[in-house]
Parts: C-alpha cells; structure tokens; sequence
C-alpha cells in the first residue's frame, strides 16, 4: 500500500487561510457588537427597517442592553410604530432607570395618544433625571400651554432656550404661547428669532403673518405669507386668505 503523501506546505497555507477567512466572516455576523454597531450604522443612515431588523438579532443574543432597546425604539418612534417603540423605552428603562431620552419620547407618545397626564409625568421625569435637558423642557413647556397652564408653560420653555439658545422650535413654541395670551408683541419676536435661526422655517412665517394682521401691520403681513406659501406651498390656500384680506386695508 503506497502511504498517503502529505500536502505540501503552499497547499496547507492556502486551506488555513480560506478556513480562517471563513471562520472570520461567521463569528463577525454572529458576533453581538458587530450586529450592534451595524444597526447604529443603519440607523444613523435612515435605514430604520433595517436597523430594527439588526438591533433585533442583537438582542436575540444580548437581552440585558437598555441602548439597544432604546434606539430600537428610536426606529420604530420614526416610522410611527408607536406601540412597539413604547414596549421598547419601557423595557430600556426597567434594565437602566436613568435614561432620561427614553423618558422624553415617552412623554411625546403618550401626549399623541392623548394621555396628557402620563405625558406630564414623562417629562417631568426626564427633566428630574438630567435638569439640563432642554428639549424635555420644551416639551413639557408646549405641553402646558395646549392645556392652559400658561405660567407654568412660560416658564418651561424660558429654560428650554436659556439652555439651548440656537433651536429654532424653541422660539416659535414660545410665540405660539404668546399669542394664546394675547402677548402679540413677544409672540413676533419670538417668531423673529425663530426665522432668523432657519430662514426657511415656513410655518414661522405663517404664524408671524398672521400676528402682523392681527396687529394691522399689513404690508408685513402679505410679505411674510408669501414667503410661507413659496417655502411650503400646501400653506397657500391659508397664506392667500390673508393676503387677500391685508390688502382689502391696504385699498
């Protein structure tokens, strides 16, 4: 019987390298960070059926991660998968109760299923958690003002913008609070700064024109909703009633 001939050496280099190669490519799909940091990849480029998909699989082997579960929730919140993105921050703030972003967006879909008192509590809660927290504030500063509670609205969003002075949302929720209280002098400032942050901000130029009728400023009033019109052009029929109804004072 002739005996076996042993590979030669080139040959044995060759197999162990395409066995390790293989091996590599298998452990890197299964390994968990891996599958973690290509959601956030995923995520982070708009692919939020993807990445749900992929913060899945990381889950499926990492059960204990409130991150994972809460930028699962972020996807699902995106493409207003609200029930699933609420089992999601729930769950991230059972395994991490700190997580002050969790809490926030809670607050924003409880407030959409028009439950204001949980929404409340949501945000309050958030702000507890990290005081520094400007856009809690503003949520729950906004959401004052839709039930009333003008003061205590005033003074959330106030704080909103003395932590974060260069978001343009920010000023316009607050002239939005100034014109539910007749306060139509701020409400144009505010509206103002909210402009000159994001010079295409339509619904700001919206608003201001209507403050501008409403205190007889009607040249300003036609400018702005013009300008409304030609940045969101489904404000037209709106911009034009008034437009029209400026320059009826202005004949």
């Amino acid at each position: 019987m002739k005996s076996e001939k042993l590979m030669k050496p080139k040959y044995i280099l060759s197999f162990l390298l395409f066995i390790l190669s293989f091996s590599t490519a298998l452990y890197s799909q299964n390994n968990p960070n891996d599958i973690l940091n290509r959601a956030v990849r995923e995520q982070n480029a708009g692919k939020d059926v993807d990445a749900i998909n992929s913060f899945t699989n990381y889950i499926n082997l990492i059960q204990t991660n409130s991150e994972a579960y809460y930028k699962r929730a972020l996807s699902y919140h995106k493409l207003n998968m609200l029930k699933a993105a609420e089992s999601d921050l729930l769950k991230a703030i059972e395994l991490n109760d700190k997580l002050s972003m969790a809490y926030n967006i809670l607050g924003l879909i409880s407030q959409n299923s028009g439950d204001t008192v949980k929404a409340l509590d949501y945000f309050t809660q958030a702000i507890q958690i990290d005081p520094g927290f400007a856009e809690a504030f503003n949520n729950r500063g906004y959401l004052y003002g839709r039930l009333g509670k003008y003061n205590l609205a005033l003074m959330d969003l106030n704080k909103a913008i003395e932590l974060e002075q260069k978001v343009p949302g920010y000023y316009y929720n607050r002239g939005f609070l100034h014109v539910q209280t007749d306060d139509f002098k701020n409400a144009l400032n505010d509206f103002t700064a909210a402009i000159n942050l994001n010079p295409d901000y339509a619904l700001a130029f919206l608003s201001r024109g209507m403050v501008h009728y409403q205190v007889g400023n009607y040249s300003d009033c036609i400018y702005d909703m013009n300008l409304a019109k030609k940045l969101n052009p489904s404000y037209s029929v709106e911009a034009d009633k008034f437009i029209r109804a400026a320059r009826g004072y202005l004949e």
